[in-house]
């Protein structure tokens, strides 16, 4: 199951989404199901980050976000982020 995920700061804040973001990536790559958890900023727009992450199951990403790494996130973005989107991916071959 591999999810793209899209998160846009607000003007002047994407230092601090930045240093948000990053422990997430390590400490997700640590958890069980966890295939590949990488984690971009966009050289076009310092503003977005672009996140691919891919679990074994299901079951693997719903507890990926009752992590307490994931929740710490979720706890400290408000103010953060301007706009966000996520999406399913499936594999072409």
């Amino acid at each position: 199951m591999l999810t793209h995920l899209t998160f846009t700061a607000e003007a002047g804040k994407s230092t601090e989404l930045r240093t948000l973001l990053t422990p997430l990536i390590l400490a997700s790559r640590a958890e069980k199901g966890c295939i590949q958890y990488d984690m971009y900023q966009s050289q076009e727009d310092p503003n977005r980050f672009e996140i691919f992450e891919e679990w074994v199951t299901a079951e693997d990403l719903v507890n990926h976000c009752k992590s307490s790494h994931f929740l710490t996130f979720k706890a400290n973005c408000g103010g953060l982020i301007a706009s966000k989107s996520k999406e399913q991916l499936d594999p072409l071959v």
